[in-house]
């Protein structure tokens, strides 16, 4: 009788326990997919995320600029160095070119200091759109080529027939900028501007042939 009592708790305390809990795991298939980049126009201003944009490298304070947007220079050289264009013994081969990025793009703002003895102190004026990571880079265009001697024509300089601002061969071409009758040659790329309403501020054919400069070099 003993042994069939004991035997009769032991069946009573086997039913009377918990289940342990089910574990599920998640299937890594089940995740939600990463939303596509934005890719805006041409005409549309950036704007913070995750985007695909193209513009044309110019050099800056702390790395490079590209359609306003400023990128490091060590993540740009990573993100290029396996491009076929890439030149070891050129290290600003890639300077007047056309690339697309895909990354990541963030808003900053300058910030301020104020000394107690002097002015307020800035790093970079106003705020600017900051490349935060660069997941790719290719070279769309590479920089077109344009030497000769600087003309004038309708506040522009003149050279090989595109019109080149002066803001650009000021700091291009840095201390002394851009004179006419300089020779020179630049890495950059071309565009054309149509006028409306037509030939205001143009030349006859209604449009502005110009040069945008990623890097100029002096010739003697």
């Amino acid at each position: 009788m003993k042994r069939l009592a004991f035997v009769l708790l032991g069946v009573l305390m086997a039913c009377t326990q918990s289940p342990e809990p089910r574990t599920t795991r998640s299937d890594p298939n089940d995740a939600p997919a990463p939303s596509p980049p934005n890719e805006p126009s041409a005409e549309a201003p950036l704007e913070e995320g995750h985007v695909v944009f193209r513009g044309m490298v110019r050099p800056t304070k702390g790395g490079y600029e590209v359609r306003g947007a400023i990128v490091d220079e060590s993540m740009l050289r990573k993100a290029l160095a396996g491009s076929p264009r890439n030149d070891p013994q050129n290290a600003d081969w890639f300077l007047g070119a056309m690339v697309q990025i895909e990354g990541e793009l963030q808003k900053h703002a300058a910030p301020t200091e104020k000394k107690e003895d002097g002015p307020v102190a800035q790093t970079r004026g106003g705020s600017w759109l900051q490349v935060t990571r660069v997941d790719s880079a290719t070279i769309v265009a590479p920089a077109e080529v344009i030497e000769g001697t600087l003309g004038r024509s309708k506040g522009f300089f003149t050279l090989a027939g595109r019109l080149i601002s002066h803001h650009d061969l000021e700091w291009a071409l840095a201390p002394e900028g851009g004179r006419e009758g300089d020779r020179v040659r630049l890495f950059g790329q071309p565009r054309t501007v149509v006028c409306e309403p037509p030939h205001v501020q143009c030349l006859i054919g209604g449009s502005l042939p110009l040069f945008d400069v990623g890097r100029a070099e002096r010739l003697p």
